[in-house]
């Protein structure tokens, strides 16, 4: 009697830690969604807030360095052009 109720708590601790994972899995999940999101300047997809732009995500406008290169190219070029 003593292993069977050694065999079911060890049974029941594992689905415990199981749905732990499972519930600690969905929990991380649902975070993403709520991210403020902008769409890029230069190729116009929409891109989501990184932590590395916690400090800056008002001045943020492209979505990758990229981006950011080839609109810095397109505005050289223009001001070349004008000149």
């Amino acid at each position: 009697m003593t292993e069977d109720f050694l065999a079911a708590i060890s049974r029941d601790v594992q689905l415990w830690y199981r749905l732990c994972k499972v519930l600690r899995g969905l929990d991380r999940m649902h975070r993403k969604p709520h991210l403020p999101s902008k769409l890029c300047q230069t190729c116009q997809r929409p891109f989501t807030w990184r932590k590395k732009w916690q400090d800056c995500w008002d001045e943020v406008r492209h979505c990758s360095e990229r981006c950011r290169r080839t609109a810095r190219q397109k505005s050289r070029e223009v001001r070349n052009d004008n000149h």
